[in-house]
């Protein structure tokens, strides 16, 4: 699988990697969507080591934002890389969603925003 979840605080990280797939992405958001059920408010992208994104990651974080903001929670997305980063801009989406250099900044920028 290539993501990892591990908790920091109230926050749940997902640590990304590689390339992640449709059906990756679909796990990752059902596996988030239960820890975010039983009360973490804040959720990170960690796209440290993700080599690429494609529409279907871009919906995915969409519906995730989307969840998590019904529920009262809040989504970050941590150090992703120039490609990433250039496809969350043309796409207008870290306008919507905070970008982060690191994964602590991440987590403290949705804090203030949960």
């Amino acid at each position: 699988m290539p993501y990892s979840l591990s908790k920091h605080g109230a926050a749940v990280v997902a640590h990304l990697t590689g390339t992640v797939s449709g059906s990756d992405w679909v796990k990752l958001i059902d596996d988030l969507d239960e820890l975010i059920g039983r009360g973490p408010s804040r959720v990170v992208l960690d796209l440290t080591d993700l080599e690429s994104i494609d529409s279907s990651g871009l919906g995915s974080i969409v519906q995730l934002v989307s969840r998590c903001r019904m529920r009262g929670s809040a989504v970050g997305i941590a150090n992703p890389n120039a490609f990433v980063t250039g496809v969350l801009e043309v796409t207008r989406l870290d306008q919507w969603i905070g970008v982060s250099k690191t994964v602590d900044q991440a987590i403290a920028d949705v804090g203030m925003t949960s």
